[in-house]
């Protein structure tokens, strides 16, 4: 039988066996006792799933790390995912699991109850990435990132002449995280590079140098230990982009060439929930401001500036439908609340000075997922918009999953 009919029949088969599971769960609902309110500490690193019970807030374990199925939007209240992990690795702490995600191409393993140790496999580009790190339980945590793109190749014919390459997705990065009181303190930086780089050493002639590549310096600082109503990161981005080429005479400079710095501030809250479900709002906001390096092209130079304020607001719920699924779904756009762009032509004899003012919504995204739990494996899906304007995409098996990944925990 064609693989990908199978998989699109047994979606459906799912579906019927959780349509079932949730008839059983409801008729019994009505003898559950109630439990403790939940934790308003929505980022508090979360225990390893336990067995069925009769409580629906217990069997949920709403704050359980999750895959990147979960929370597309970026809500800053919801549970951590894996990536939330990695930029912040302390979390790793005491943390023992399996997670590998298909359809994004990576896994990872963490091991070690107080002195956690993590390797993670990825893609840079075309290349693989991988993390290494080591966290101390609610103190610190380390990770390297690297991705290896490198090759230099030397020709001897009566004079030396080398040709050294980079590859798109050449990654060299360090992340640390450490718990300060009621607060988490992130930084990170990292060098990419962005485009294939090929430099030239002649034996004779000038030396041709390429540059193509991404610095990014972040810090932030989290109150996830303290957070209650709402949840908040704080923090800022600063963004090198370079794309220039030197062949000893001239150095051409493209337009994009530029710093970024990007102050930045998200927050979240939930502000609907029971022992079976919950739902948030928030918003991740920033205000990058844009130089642009000035650039001279045939006696012509160009000085280009832009600023604005960048709002993404954000809806997100979960409900545990029985007491081993969990539906997850939410909304999100992009809102330039305001934005400037201002760019200065001199041409030698005149000057011309061109701006732009703009406000702006982008288009709204939304994603539905689900988890399945049972004991300690659970397994995650984001459906695909594909899945829903059109069943046959379910049977074809393109474009059924945003993102499908699976955990074992220990």
């Amino acid at each position: 039988m064609n693989l990908k009919l199978l998989m699109g029949v047994g979606l459906f088969a799912v579906s019927g066996a959780l349509a079932q599971d949730f008839g059983a769960s409801e008729a019994t609902s009505e003898n559950m006792a109630p439990t403790a309110t939940e934790s308003p500490v929505a980022f508090a690193p979360a225990p390893a799933p336990v067995a069925s019970s009769s409580s629906f807030a217990s069997v949920a374990n709403f704050d359980q790390l999750r895959g990147n199925a979960y929370n597309f939007v970026g809500n800053e209240a919801a549970a951590y995912t894996v990536n939330d992990y990695l930029a912040r690795p302390h979390l790793f702490g005491g943390t023992q699991l399996l997670y590998i995600e298909p359809t994004g191409e990576s896994g990872l393993v963490s091991w070690g109850s107080n002195t956690t140790l993590f390797l993670g496999l990825d893609n840079s580009q075309n290349l693989g990435l991988m993390t290494l790190g080591i966290a101390k339980k609610n103190a610190w945590g380390l990770d390297l990132n690297l991705a290896l793109g490198q090759t230099s190749e030397t020709v001897d014919n009566d004079g030396k002449t080398t040709t050294s390459t980079t590859e798109a997705g050449d990654d060299w990065g360090v992340k640390f995280s450490m718990v300060m009181g009621s607060y988490i303190l992130a930084a990170s930086v990292d060098w990419l590079t962005t485009a294939d780089q090929v430099n030239l050493d002649p034996a004779t002639g000038s030396e041709t140098t390429q540059d193509y590549w991404d610095l990014t310096l972040n810090a932030n600082l989290n109150n996830a230990p303290g957070a209650k109503s709402v949840s908040w990161t704080l923090g800022l981005n600063v963004l090198r982009h370079v794309e220039s080429v030197d062949n000893g005479a001239t150095t051409t400079v493209t337009e994009d060439t530029r710093t970024e710095i990007a102050p930045y501030f998200n927050l979240g809250s939930k502000i609907l929930g029971n022992e079976r479900a919950r739902v948030f709002i928030g918003s991740n906001n920033s205000i990058p401001v844009q130089i642009f390096d000035g650039y001279d092209n045939s006696g012509i130079s160009k000085s280009h500036f832009e600023t604005g304020l960048i709002i993404n607001p954000n809806i997100f719920g979960e409900l545990a439908l029985t007491e081993n699924v969990l539906l997850f779904g939410g909304a999100t756009h992009s809102l330039l609340v305001f934005g400037y762009k201002g760019v200065s032509t001199d041409y030698g004899t005149s000057t011309t000075d061109e701006s732009t003012v703009q406000s702006k919504t982008g288009t709204t995204i939304a994603t539905m997922g689900f988890r399945f739990q049972k004991d300690r494996y659970a397994a995650e899906f984001n459906l695909a918009d594909e899945v829903f304007s059109d069943a046959g995409e379910i049977f074809n098996g393109e474009e059924t999953f945003v993102s499908f990944g699976g955990f074992i925990y220990f």
